[in-house]
């Protein structure tokens, strides 16, 4: 489901709502709901979970840069209807790889 890379994005955007123990139940308990790849531009990965708020919600802060070789992306979270998504965008002038979830992804915060 989620990768390590992408549950500490998720840790980082959406500590201001939710405490440390409040994310490792959510991340540990929440279904998958799926998964949509924009061919290079980035992904969305859709999670659910109860105590996700029903009303829309955006988490951009910190801003947090993935970086591996030479290729950088960014992240935003999108909350509504008991939904997280946590969308992976290229953030430069290399479009993200098809197997970019699969890299070891290192990240820097803002």
């Amino acid at each position: 489901m989620l990768n390590e890379y992408e549950k500490k994005v998720i840790k980082l955007l959406i500590s201001n709502i939710f405490s440390s123990n409040e994310i490792e139940e959510i991340i540990k308990n929440s279904k998958f709901v799926g998964l949509e790849d924009n061919a290079g531009s980035g992904y969305f990965i859709t999670i659910h979970h109860a105590n996700f708020p029903k009303d829309y919600l955006v988490c951009s802060i910190p801003t947090i840069i993935g970086e591996f070789d030479d290729v950088n992306c960014g992240f935003v979270i999108f909350l509504e209807n008991n939904e997280l998504t946590l969308e992976c965008h290229s953030w430069g002038e290399k479009d993200l790889p098809q197997d970019f979830r699969k890299k070891d992804i290192q990240l820097r915060e803002f």
